[in-house]
């Protein structure tokens, strides 16, 4: 545990941080108690190439409780970190990093790069932050990859890309306004009854290019759940989804939602849309259309165009 001075950083090299308790205590704790004026002009950091687990090896019977907490502090690079806890499936128990802030002052900037967070209740628990990434990390055996409580605040960014979630639950669970989610390029791999990607209070975010395939058969899985809207806009394009009970959820209190360009394989619905303040491109009519100034036989013209063969997927307005 150590209280950081303003503008001053630490680092951790090739260190393991090992426990013989079960669910107790913290490996490593970085804060700061100083109002921070301009946090992101400082120095940086280091968490690097850290195995956090028990004496008694991985996914065994001792683990700690938290992994590491950062409470106020800027400028984090977390590289090669790997975070382990009890041995099963899944677990229900520890976290790998909590973030969190104080009213009056919160850390911005926490980089992930190539962390493994394994057989934990929770991989990474945001309370406050601004300015978190994930690239090319993995979260197996968790029931949540990354988690944001209804009562976080001071928050802005998240983007995630080449990650891998393979979560009980949610393995992306925003319960609070979170500006500025990017996610790209990620796998999810969804258990019975659970989501790859849980947004609620939506103000900005793009979920773009990512996979998600279902671990069983048709189980009550959602591919990406959009809940309360807020404010602004989100997109929801290029994604892959298959195998699941319900690809896209787009809920009732859901706005301004923009969907297109999915694909689909062996859902059981692919696209639930429950709002009428949503635009899906997805869910358009198919028409068949040639420019030709002549319309084929029995062809049904819309606009300058003319219904014919093949299929052109277009928005009617």
């Amino acid at each position: 545990t150590g209280n950081l001075a303003e503008y001053s950083s630490v680092h951790f090299r090739g260190i393991s941080f090992v426990t013989t308790t079960v669910n107790t205590s913290t490996a490593l704790v970085l804060s700061c108690t100083n109002i921070n004026t301009n946090p992101a002009n400082g120095p940086t950091s280091t968490i690097e190439d850290c195995t956090f687990r028990g004496y008694d090896g991985y996914a065994g019977t001792w683990y700690w409780a938290t992994g590491v907490s950062c409470i106020n502090v800027n400028n984090v690079n977390f590289t090669n970190v790997n975070i382990c806890g009890p041995a099963g499936s899944w677990s229900t128990t520890g976290q790998g990093v909590f973030i969190d802030g104080y009213s009056t002052s919160h850390g911005v900037v926490y980089n992930f790069q190539g962390c493994n967070f394994n057989y934990l209740n929770y991989g990474i628990y945001i309370s406050q932050a601004e300015g978190v990434t994930l690239n090319q990390c993995n979260m197996v055996g968790v029931s949540y990859g990354v988690y944001v409580p209804s009562s976080a605040t001071h928050l802005d960014q998240f983007s995630a890309t080449s990650c891998h979630f393979n979560a009980h639950s949610q393995g992306l669970s925003f319960n609070a306004r979170l500006p500025n989610i990017m996610v790209s390029q990620c796998l999810f791999i969804v258990q019975a009854g659970g989501a790859g990607i849980f947004i609620t209070q939506t103000s900005i975010y793009a979920l773009i290019g990512n996979t998600f395939n279902a671990d069983t058969g048709l189980s009550s899985q959602n591919g990406i759940v959009i809940s309360v809207f807020l404010e602004l806009t989100g997109t929801i394009s290029g994604n892959v989804i298959t195998g699941l009970q319900t690809g896209i959820w787009l809920q009732s209190t859901s706005q301004n939602a923009h969907v297109a360009g999915n694909e689909f394989a062996a859902c059981g619905t692919n696209i639930l849309n429950q709002s009428t303040k949503n635009d899906v491109f997805d869910l358009l009519t198919s028409y068949n259309f040639v420019s030709d100034a002549t319309a084929a036989t029995g062809g049904v013209q819309i606009g300058g165009l003319y219904h014919t063969s093949g299929t052109v997927k277009v928005r009617l307005v």
